[in-house]
């Protein structure tokens, strides 16, 4: 193999972690919602805000996911098997959060 045609490609487990990482406000809203639909005299209050700010954090971290998986396939700079595990992460992190809007409706809106 000649040295200058040779691209090495990362691992790309870093990018997977930094994926995870966006992803994982969708499982606090989820955890969260949980938590207020079970109901509790002191459920509420901090779950309430907790849970606003982890949906919100979570259509954020969602679209940058998105973003750097579809940069990452078309590049082809890391494994595919890395790129298969961030699309099955982000699967699951959406997954999460429609499950968590739909335990818990707001009343605001």
């Amino acid at each position: 193999m000649d040295e200058e045609n040779a691209v090495a490609k990362r691992g790309g487990v870093t990018t997977l972690l930094f994926t995870l990482l966006l992803v994982s406000p969708c499982f606090f809203a989820w955890a969260c919602s949980w938590v207020i639909s079970q109901g509790g005299p002191n459920s509420h209050s901090g779950m309430w805000f907790i849970y606003q700010v982890s949906q919100y954090l979570s259509y954020l971290g969602l679209v940058v996911a998105l973003v750097l998986t579809i940069i990452n396939a078309k590049e082809a700079a890391i494994s595919r098997i890395i790129v298969f595990l961030m699309a099955i992460s982000i699967v699951s992190g959406i997954s999460a959060l429609w499950y968590a809007v739909h335990i818990y409706r707001s009343p605001w809106y």
